[in-house]
């Protein structure tokens, strides 16, 4: 079963399908390379979070395009939501 999905091999940030906490751990495979992301923060189902370490004012890629930029610095397996992203 899927647990996150990934729509393009682009994007930064993947969106969950279940409820996350954090410190859990999830393998998954990305443009046939396998990769594991620690969840630093729970994420509840439907909402995204970072694939790979994403720099204060670097693009949120989500469909492999932008849509948003990271306000702060967000490191791979945190929540990405309005608290950390502008349009």
């Amino acid at each position: 079963m899927k647990e996150i999905i990934i729509m393009n091999p682009r994007d930064n940030v993947g969106i969950c399908l279940r409820d996350f906490s954090s410190e859990e751990k999830l393998d998954f495979q990305l443009d046939r390379k396998n990769l594991c992301i620690a969840f630093e923060d729970p994420v509840p189902m439907g909402h995204k979070v970072a694939l790979s370490d994403i720099q204060k004012g670097d693009p949120i890629i989500k469909y492999g395009e932008k849509i948003g930029r990271a306000t702060i610095d967000i490191t791979a397996g945190q929540h990405v939501h309005v608290h950390n992203v502008t349009d």
